[in-house]
């Protein structure tokens, strides 16, 4: 992946103008924390933006404060994440007579909650439910909708994060759970990453 593609997955317009003025060079590590908090695309796009880091930068082991040891491979680490978001996304659409489904859209000015939202027996229903009240809404402060996939007399539920248009745009399972190593799936988080000019 060249910088220029790389650039266009930071969020600030100015950072990104400033990044590609002084001709930065990014590590393989950099490019896939752009990508993880870039807020512009799908969980999709994301996906295939960490396959195509993989096969066009080079490997490199990587450490953080947060981490026991250096990973010996940051191409490891993110194939690893990439199977923790596809199985997550799975898990959130096993249909399953256990669970039921609620939404909630979030504005910056006008906070909404589950508690708001009628507990669906099925994801295309409350989908379809979510679909109508992005339809319905006409406010510019959108930052993003959710929904939360909730077990009945279960310890854990599996949220899904949607842009305007209804696509999902992440999911998330909490690593003390114990689905996943809770490593991988704070892996971005822990990363510390600055750049310097």
């Amino acid at each position: 992946m060249k910088n220029h593609e790389i650039c266009k997955y930071v969020n600030s317009k100015d950072i990104r103008k400033h990044l590609m003025d002084i001709g930065y060079i990014f590590s393989t590590a950099e490019a896939a924390w752009l990508v993880n908090q870039c807020h512009g695309i799908t969980l999709q796009e994301k996906i295939k933006a960490w396959e195509d880091i993989i096969s066009t930068m080079p490997d490199q082991s990587i450490n953080s404060f947060h981490f026991d040891k250096p990973y010996e491979s940051i191409h490891k680490v993110i194939k690893d994440y990439i199977y923790m978001k596809k199985k997550t996304l799975e898990m959130f659409l096993e249909k399953s007579s256990k669970c039921f489904y609620q939404h909630m859209i979030q504005y910056e000015k006008c906070k909404d909650s589950f508690d708001d939202s009628m507990p669906c027996s099925s994801y295309d229903k409350c989908y379809r439910q979510l679909l109508s009240d992005l339809k319905n809404s006409d406010g510019d402060d959108f930052e993003y909708a959710c929904i939360r996939r909730s077990e009945i007399d279960c310890f854990y539920d599996i949220k899904a994060y949607y842009n305007r248009n209804a696509e999902i745009t992440d999911v998330h399972i909490p690593p003390d759970y114990g689905v996943f190593d809770w490593k991988i799936t704070d892996f971005f988080d822990c990363l510390q990453i600055r750049f310097i000019d």
